[in-house]
């Protein structure tokens, strides 16, 4: 006889929320949040809330057995509170969001985090924009009062060292770390495609990365790499299609 699972309202939830934020579309805050909860699934009940309409985030938790996923739209009208469940024994909830939103909407996303994850990609650019994102995130009400912690991770970086260098200089007029960099390996988007967890695929992809994610968080240690691949069935190739052309379909 399957347990029940005992629920509760996602603002009531003892888990920490862990907010993946960046107002330019492009940054690579799905695949972040994604590979985040991949992490942290492996030694904690952890959770992904997807805000974005593409809800990219929500198809491959869906079909994922070790992360259970939920999706919202602020603009439907729902009562938050009401619509957004979480199980009571969840440690940690991702939640991912989507881009180019209003500055209510980022009082209400920053009013959810206990932690914020920025990811950048490490272009002049990218980072100018960035710059100009987490001065409106710093002026925020909720960030002014709430003082949650913020972290930065580099994503697609197609410069390599130059362009870690770049954004370092930039951070080091910041209070906010640099976490690591996320590279632009072909195991992210395969583990995307078959609904598993890249490090069943590749366990050393970034590792370095991760371990620094996950002292950050002050959440367990980045496990050991594993020899053997976990076996799971891959999705099959119309229903990905479909999910990256008609998401609200699914």
């Amino acid at each position: 006889m399957s347990s029940v699972r005992k629920l509760c309202g996602l603002k009531s939830s003892r888990a920490q929320k862990i907010l993946v934020l960046n107002k330019k579309g492009g940054a690579g805050k799905s695949t972040l949040a994604i590979s985040l909860s991949s992490v942290l699934s492996r030694h904690c009940r952890t959770e992904l809330l997807d805000l974005d309409k593409q809800r990219t985030s929500h198809y491959w938790s869906h079909n994922n057995d070790r992360v259970k996923g939920h999706h919202f739209n602020f603009d439907r009208g729902q009562l938050f509170s009401l619509a957004v469940k979480v199980d009571t024994e969840c440690e940690v909830i991702v939640i991912d969001t989507p881009s180019n939103f209003s500055a209510v909407e980022l009082e209400r996303y920053i009013a959810l985090a206990d932690r914020i994850v920025i990811p950048v990609q490490p272009t002049p650019v990218d980072i100018h924009a960035m710059l100009n994102f987490t001065q409106q995130l710093i002026n925020t009400t909720a960030g002014k009062h709430r003082r949650i912690p913020v972290a930065i991770v580099a994503t697609r970086n197609e410069k390599g060292p130059q362009g870690i260098e770049l954004l370092k200089r930039v951070l080091g007029h910041l209070r906010f770390p640099l976490l690591g960099s996320m590279s632009n390996s072909p195991v992210y988007p395969q583990a995307f495609e078959e609904g598993c967890n890249f490090m069943d695929i590749d366990p050393s992809i970034d590792a370095q990365l991760w371990s620094r994610a996950c002292n950050w968080l002050k959440l367990p240690r980045y496990p050991e790499p594993q020899t053997e691949r976990q076996k799971r069935p891959s999705i099959l190739p119309d229903a990905f299609k479909l999910a990256i052309e008609h998401p609200n379909q699914l």
